[in-house]
């Protein structure tokens, strides 16, 4: 008789065991692999100054969130920058290399200089440290007076000298040649 209870008691702890296994194991399978954490530190709703250490050049960067990489990489949403005051750029998803000063934004943006330019852009990229940047994909400029469209753009001196590249075309004022953003 104890043989029969003994024999009982191990099928039953064997099928009881491999339950377990098997749960565990669907359990592992239906989470899938684990994800790692790809950022460092995020915030929401962040304002951000900065002043250069000769007093020029004062920026506010706004953003619904902010998420920063191991990489030293700023990832922004729903962000705007205003620079010295006149300079507005806004758009919905941009990245930041904290160490190489490089700016890339791939979406539409919209870049404001003062109250008579602007600029819609199919995504930017910006060098701060070199104050220039470029387009690889067509823009539309609007100055007071017209609009200028291209196939790509290069900015130079802080929006200040553009290069237009590719195919260009023009509605303007004969006046309006000056064309610094």
């Amino acid at each position: 008789m104890w043989n029969k209870l003994g024999l009982l008691l191990l099928v039953v702890l064997t099928a009881l065991a491999a339950a377990v296994y098997l749960q565990r194991r669907s359990d592992d399978d239906a989470s899938g692999p684990k994800m790692e954490l790809t950022y460092e530190r995020s915030a929401e709703n962040v304002v951000l100054r900065e002043i250069s250490p000769d007093g020029s050049h004062p920026m506010v960067v706004k953003a619904a969130r902010v998420l920063e990489d191991r990489d030293r990489n700023l990832s922004f949403a729903d962000f705007s920058v205003l620079r010295n005051g006149d300079t507005f750029i806004k758009g919905s998803r941009a990245v930041y290399d904290l160490d190489s000063g490089l700016l890339t934004v791939r979406e539409r943006l919209s870049l404001r200089r003062g109250v008579d330019k602007a600029a819609e852009l199919d995504g930017l990229i910006w060098n701060r440290k070199a104050a220039s940047g470029r387009t690889d994909r067509p823009f539309d400029l609007k100055i007071e007076g017209g609009t200028i469209r291209g196939d790509r753009a290069e900015f130079e001196n802080d929006f200040n000298d553009i290069h237009f590249i590719g195919s260009v075309h023009a509605r303007i004022k004969t006046d309006q040649l000056k064309l610094g953003l």
